[in-house]
């Protein structure tokens, strides 16, 4: 009858796990995702080394999904952290079931499979189980369960084998993200102190073997840094490097500065993803923050350390640049994993008297809370970040320099040269490589250019070096003082989503824009925050090179361009492009036309005092004068100061 029963709840436990398994296969990334994702991709398909700190245990492991047969290789590897997944909620279950006992003395399966679906179906864990990127957090995750179970183990009852198994664990997730797993250091810390007694000598040596064989997979790095691989961020084959990498030096110039307003808004990030990750569910948490103190001080102490320290990582060190801010939310996934956990203790302790009843009420909610969840995690027509690969290829001529900077538009254009062996002309350097030696000798390797600084004369040997090879540099992002100062020698222009820098200076067509795939710019997935970030710059692009054509006098072409930025889904100053519209079409003698736009420019900006100015001169000129005296008047009134307005005014 047992075995029966064993059988039975492994079948269902399997079938609920494929199910979930299948929801996150239907809305799996097609491809990349607009992030780190088509990097960590290239960077597993070549074993190379990713940006710091190299993820060296999920680069070998997802390696493995590369080999599979299936699709592409960014949708491997975004299977792979599907498959991570899975594997952290199987834990999840078994570390509830454990949890209840330990606090009850009661199994309480149901409420643990239901706060597995709750997991499951949260927002970022879905998210993050769906993309390439997600893989490193989830591997996260699944080690952080690991412990937590291993953990509960060895508190009820001692088991030398199961405080090797932890100790090993431990050091391998200190390969994967060790940052964020180091707040684990007390789990081991408690164990030893509460088992002193009973450890002897050559059971240290034992756990030191254990620890170092775990962290023996970074010795992958010091290899790889060897073979000059593809996709390298950092010199690992000599010891001041390899420490330098893995303590993710680089990127120490990336942290905002202490404002009150940079701490405000990640506050508002923080407080957003608590309240909304689990819908109302959070409050649950609440009673089971005051059983965790009650029954059991050591798992209480423990809890409210890791949610603590991940508060004060996220929302005082780490300091996320306002216009990525976003980035905060995967950062905090370990955080979230613990409040799921003190919802289900919230939910064992309250529900456990009213079962029947609540179980009912919790498929209900949670039949929604999945529908939510998918119609944000749904991607699987989300191209917009391989689609921008190949509009930038489309952008690229043949055998140019392309200066790279920004993520979003390097990254894709990496991988498609890497993995599928796309425009293998283009030449390719990234620039913030370039503050270090090892990124000079790498461009050194590959193209023979030499640098002996890295200031504006490292910038203009580059660009000298590279101009000599071709007759023109792409670049993504510049700043503008970069721009004014290279204005001195060369020129400046742009050419669709990139800025080119030349000699002669070409001014590109407009119709480069009609080239470009807009796929998916009007879908859900569209109106998150990463692709937000990546639709407006066809926006921005498309509307700076309107208003250079209207400022050489191609009015025509101008408007056409400025017809295409405002299709582009994305919050804009419409107003300002119907106010230059408006302007083109004056310059072409088509004044009707010329006020509708005026006429949409206030509707889209009511005060917009140019607009009024404009529209009072065009009623006055065709003897509307009571129009004009309206205009004049809402001119006057939003501050205008033109002498001829205020004149024409005073004489109707």
């Amino acid at each position: 009858m047992i075995k029966n029963n064993i059988i039975k709840e492994s079948f269902f436990l399997l079938l609920l796990f494929l199910v979930i398994f299948y929801i996150y296969l239907i809305s799996l990334f097609p491809s990349y995702k607009n992030n780190d994702s088509p990097e960590i991709s290239a960077a597993v398909y070549t074993l190379g080394i990713c940006h710091p700190p190299g993820y060296p245990f999920f680069i070998n492991t997802a390696k493995i999904f590369s080999l599979f047969p299936i699709g592409n290789i960014a949708f491997r590897i975004n299977l792979f952290s599907s498959f991570m997944a899975i594997l952290t909620l199987v834990v999840t279950y078994y570390l509830l079931i454990n949890l209840s006992f330990y606090l009850f003395k009661k199994e309480n399966k149901l409420y643990s499979i239901i706060s597995v679906l709750l997991l499951s179906f949260s927002y970022i864990f879905w998210n993050q189980a769906i993309e390439a990127k997600g893989g490193i957090y989830q591997l996260n995750l699944l080690f952080m369960s690991i412990i937590l179970f291993l953990y509960i183990k060895l508190l009820k009852q001692f088991n030398l084998k199961y405080f090797y198994l932890l100790i090993y664990i431990y050091s391998l997730s200190l390969t994967n993200h060790w940052q964020s797993m180091m707040v684990l250091l007390p789990v081991i810390i408690i164990l030893f102190w509460k088992y002193k007694s009973l450890l002897k000598s050559n059971n240290l040596i034992y756990f030191l073997s254990f620890f170092i064989f775990g962290l023996s997979i970074y010795v992958f790095l010091f290899i790889r840094g060897f073979s000059y691989t593809v996709i390298n961020w950092g010199n690992t084959s000599d010891i001041i490097g390899f420490f330098e990498f893995i303590s993710r030096r680089p990127y120490t110039g990336e942290i905002e500065k202490f404002t009150l307003e940079i701490i405000f808004q990640h506050i508002k990030v923080f407080t957003d993803l608590i309240l909304h990750n689990y819908w109302f569910l959070w409050i649950f948490a609440i009673p089971g923050v005051y059983i965790l103190f009650k029954k059991d001080k050591k798992i209480f102490f423990l809890f409210i350390y890791i949610l603590f320290s991940f508060t004060v990582a996220v929302i005082f060190y780490n300091r996320t640049k306002i216009e990525v801010i976003w980035l905060i939310k995967i950062f905090l996934m370990p955080l979230q994993y613990i409040i799921l956990i003190l919802i289900a203790t919230g939910i064992f302790y309250i529900l456990n008297n009213y079962q029947s009843l609540f179980v009912i009420i919790f498929l209900f909610v949670i039949f929604f809370y999945i529908k939510n969840s998918f119609n944000i995690n749904y991607r699987a027509r989300d191209f917009l970040s391989y689609d921008m690969a190949f509009n930038l290829f489309n952008t690229i001529k043949k055998d140019a320099f392309y200066l790279g900077e920004h993520d979003m538009y390097l990254f894709p254009v990496l991988y498609e040269q890497v993995v599928n062996k796309k425009r293998l002309d283009i030449k390719i350097i990234q620039l913030p490589f370039l503050q270090f030696d090892w990124g000079k000798k790498q461009v050194q390797r590959k193209y023979n250019i030499f640098f002996k600084y890295y200031n504006l004369n490292t910038y203009y040997e580059l660009i000298s070096e590279c101009l000599e090879r071709s007759q023109i540099i792409y670049r993504d992002f510049s700043s503008e003082l970069f721009d004014k100062i290279l204005k001195l020698d060369y020129i400046v222009n742009l050419s669709g989503l990139l800025k080119t820098i030349s000699k002669k200076g070409t001014f590109e067509n407009y119709l480069i824009f009609k080239l470009y795939s807009l796929r998916g710019f009007y879908s859900n997935f569209a109106k998150t925050d990463e692709n937000t970030e990546l639709i407006e710059r066809y926006m921005i692009f498309s509307a700076i090179m309107a208003e250079e054509l209207m400022n050489k006098g191609k009015y025509n072409d101008a408007i056409e361009l400025y017809k295409y930025a405002l299709k582009i889904p994305v919050e804009k100053l419409d107003y300002k492009i119907y106010y230059n519209m408006a302007i083109c079409y004056n310059k072409l003698n088509n004044f009707e036309k010329e006020f509708d736009y005026l006429n949409k420019c206030i509707v889209s900006k009511p005060d917009f005092v140019f607009a009024y100015e404009r529209l009072a001169i065009y009623c006055y000129k065709k003897g509307l004068k009571n129009e004009a005296k309206i205009y004049l008047e809402n001119a006057i009134k939003y501050g205008s100061t033109n002498k001829e307005i205020i004149d024409l005014y005073n004489e109707l």
